[in-house]
């Protein structure tokens, strides 16, 4: 071991050093007494030296450093975890953590997608017969897939993530990615949903009295998306385009911003399942 090479045979607590060293030693300690016949030096300047330069192999020989007599007991040399530049005992990384940062993160954007598919039953903040409402809205893809189907998962997530929570353990952390992949499939279809009300358009009276599609089935250099002078082909409700095509747009971002979340959960419930809820590093340093 490190420390047990540095023994003295014929005086404990002294090494041998070359003449001179006596001032070496004057200094390190700051005054204290010393024979400074360059025959010997101290060993708590060694000992002193060996903690601060070689810390990962002093974690290894704490009991034999401080079984040397200029080691044990010296005043202003006491053995303790290190604290590092923050001053933190422990540098953790946490996958628990993180799945409930996840899961409180899903939380509002699943309330969001649900509040933007209600608003889609209402054109214009009007209210409107079963036949009058364009059919994509009837699809729920904000309410089961962005909503529903993602609450569950952050809800596990977050059981997961409680420290002293009965699912903060590998187990837990399968459930979560499992059900994280659940959350996956319910987002993508609050994506596929909303991406196929923006292409297909709102049904809408085009002035005939007959509610229809008018932007149903053309080509990318006709779509209404893009040509505002095409909204005015619908007639009632007023103002139904621009509300169809804000709420389908903020559910397909909250779509993908949950699909992105849950596949997150799912890596990191992976690296769960295979090392724990914490992963600790500590080293250890002097005071």
């Amino acid at each position: 071991m490190l420390c047990d090479k540095l023994r003295c045979h014929d005086n404990p607590g002294r090494i041998n050093g070359p003449p001179g060293a006596g001032a070496i030693d004057q200094s390190l300690r700051g005054g204290t007494d010393h024979e400074d016949n360059g025959a010997t030096v101290s060993m708590r300047p060694v000992c002193l030296l060996l903690t601060l330069l070689s810390p990962k192999q002093l974690a290894s020989d704490t009991p034999a450093l401080s079984a040397l007599p200029g080691c044990s007991g010296a005043p202003g040399l006491t053995l303790r975890p290190f604290q590092g530049a923050a001053g933190s005992k422990t540098d953790t990384m946490c996958t628990g953590r993180c799945a409930r940062c996840m899961g409180v993160l899903l939380f509002p954007l699943g309330l969001c997608a649900i509040v933007a598919n209600v608003l889609l039953f209402f054109p214009d903040g009007g209210v409107w017969q079963t036949h009058e409402i364009t059919e994509h809205v009837w699809l729920f893809g904000g309410v089961a897939g962005g909503g529903v189907l993602v609450f569950l998962p952050a809800l596990v997530m977050k059981a997961a993530g409680r420290e002293d929570g009965c699912c903060a353990n590998r187990c837990g952390m399968m459930v979560s990615m499992v059900m994280s992949a659940v959350g996956t499939v319910g987002a993508l279809y609050c994506v596929v949903v909303s991406a196929l009300g923006l292409r297909d358009g709102p049904l809408c009276d085009t002035g005939t009295g007959e509610f229809r599609y008018p932007f149903l089935n053309r080509s990318e250099s006709e779509s209404y998306l893009f040509n505002e002078t095409l909204w005015t082909e619908c007639v009632r409700p007023a103002n139904v385009v621009l509300w169809n095509i804000t709420l389908f747009s903020i559910l397909l971002v909250l779509g993908c911003m949950e699909t992105l979340l849950c596949l997150m959960q799912v890596i990191n419930g992976l690296f769960g399942c295979l090392c724990g809820t914490c992963l600790q590093k500590r080293q250890t340093g002097i005071a």
